[in-house]
């Protein structure tokens, strides 16, 4: 779809890069790191913004003898965006 010349990433979050790309199916390369307002005019983009809060409820989850508490939601938000001007 796009040229790996035509793809640059413009955030620097490794865990990001490796959940995101995966589900997506985006090849992992050696991308080009950009700030957003270097874009080029009609360039396609592709922001995400992680969140993480406390767990309000901290439930205990067992597996076997092992046993772990949530403690933290984290979000993943995505936007495509196309640079106008």
């Amino acid at each position: 779809m796009y040229d790996k010349d035509e793809i640059i990433l413009c955030f620097s979050h490794p865990d990001t890069y490796d959940i995101i790309f995966n589900y997506i199916g985006i090849p992992k390369k050696d991308y080009e790191y950009k700030q957003i307002r270097n874009m080029h005019v009609n360039q396609d983009g592709i922001i995400f913004k992680v969140y993480t809060t406390p767990s309000e409820t901290q439930p205990i989850i067992r597996v076997g003898d092992i046993e772990a508490k949530k403690i933290q939601n984290i979000y993943v938000y995505c936007v495509h965006v196309t640079r106008t001007k």
